[in-house]
């Protein structure tokens, strides 16, 4: 069980890191070599980017991984699922296409090229990501690291060959490209596994895979509507140093998310009675090693705090540190709240994840729509440290119900 827990872990550690490593050298890149305005202005971009992710991607990386690994020997299955991906980007494109039209015509902080570039990439990396499932499912994530890899390096070298030329709406133009190099990569390995297939427009699946979207939606307005909403109080300046400290704290975050996503194959079995350990006992083995490496992983952000920023920027260091010093200490909170999210994700409880993120969500929109007004970015980022507090809590109380109630069938 461990071997092929940590196996399927560290490939998926190594992919997002890949990702997330992308994400971080753009950062640093245009923190060093362009101004803090320019950081704001890729900030609002970025926001955008993941507003068409949200809707491009339907939120079914973690279903697909679970369906695969339990109709991993079924081809007709795999072939239906297949379908379902390729339906839900087209869906998808379509919304992001509207929703480009919208923005265009209200929003003008940022140009229009760079809007719509911003829809391209947020579309293929939501396809990257669902491909990605298919690679979960079937337990082979070490091809998705190779992919990230590639496209990493690419970034960087480009990135570096452009250095001197360097625009926001070029950075967004690099990251397209890669991206739709590796989907077309992903694309044509996942292909070379199914057998017999066909493309036809059907989405059988909607009915669960909803859940999935709306919490990927749920996860979106929790990670960026402070960033938006701070972009009509502040100048792009200030929004830049924000920006920088909320990035390196979603760093921290994706680790945590992607060690959890790690176990979707696993516990779909135990879930299923297909593996030797019970749901109960697996949730007492991991549930306290990954409350230890939480409090582990909040100690190191708060200490190096100073230094993280100061790899970017060291004029940002005084006004962001404070910011990570309160974040670092909501970490323990949002790794238990991962982990026992992949608890209900990966069974037949997507419905009440997404219910106990509804409610704190909304919430904590709430009080952001309140102290951002007032209190500017120190009001938003006490608001984020509660919001994780709370859904952990959450978590916990019906993650036991829920064991509770699977003890008794």
């Amino acid at each position: 069980m461990l071997k092929r827990i940590f196996s399927t872990s560290i490939y998926s550690i190594a992919s997002r890191f890949f990702s997330t490593a992308t994400s971080l050298v753009i950062i640093f890149f245009i923190s060093r070599l362009m101004d803090p305005e320019s950081l704001g202005r890729y900030g609002i971009a970025f926001f955008f980017f993941q507003l068409f992710i949200v809707f491009s991607y339907f939120g079914l990386e973690v279903f697909v991984g679970k369906e695969v690994a339990y109709k991993r020997d079924n081809p007709v299955s795999l072939n239906a699922l297949f379908n379902e991906l390729l339906s839900a980007t087209l869906w998808g494109l379509l919304i992001s296409l509207a929703l480009l039209s919208i923005a265009l015509f209200f929003y003008h902080r940022i140009s229009p090229s760079l809007l719509f570039l911003a829809m391209l990439a947020g579309v293929f990396y939501g396809l990257e990501r669902n491909l990605g499932g298919f690679l979960l499912g079937r337990e082979r994530m070490g091809v998705d690291a190779v992919f990230m890899a590639l496209s990493f390096f690419l970034t960087l070298a480009l990135i570096w060959f452009y250095r001197d030329q360097l625009t926001i709406e070029r950075i967004f133009l690099i990251r397209t490209s890669t991206l739709a190099l590796g989907v077309t990569g992903r694309g044509i390995y996942v292909l070379r596994g199914l057998h017999g297939f066909k493309f036809r427009w059907h989405f059988e699946h909607f009915k669960e895979v909803k859940y999935y979207w709306n919490f990927t939606f749920l996860v979106f307005l929790e990670r960026q509507a402070d960033l938006f909403l701070l972009s009509l109080f502040i100048d792009q300046g200030v929004l830049g140093g924000y920006f920088l400290s909320l990035r390196i704290y979603l760093t921290i975050n994706l680790l945590i998310e992607v060690l959890a996503q790690s176990l979707t194959p696993f516990l779909s079995r135990v879930f299923r009675g297909k593996e030797e350990v019970g749901l109960k006992r697996f949730i007492a083995r991991m549930f306290p090693l990954s409350m230890g490496f939480g409090i582990i992983l909040a100690a190191l952000l708060f200490v190096s705090r100073g230094f993280l920023i100061s790899l970017f920027n060291k004029s940002l260091v005084a006004e962001t540190a404070p910011f990570l010093a309160v974040l670092s200490l909501a970490v323990p909170f949002k790794v238990g709240a991962y982990m026992l999210g992949a608890v209900l994700s990966s069974s037949k409880y997507q419905k009440l994840r997404f219910s106990i993120n509804l409610v704190t969500t909304v919430l904590y929109l709430l009080v952001l729509a309140v102290a951002i007004p007032v209190f500017s970015a120190p009001g938003a980022v006490f608001a984020r440290a509660g919001f994780e507090v709370f859904t952990f809590l959450g978590s916990v109380y019906f993650v036991l119900k829920v064991v509770k109630k699977e003890d008794s069938l």
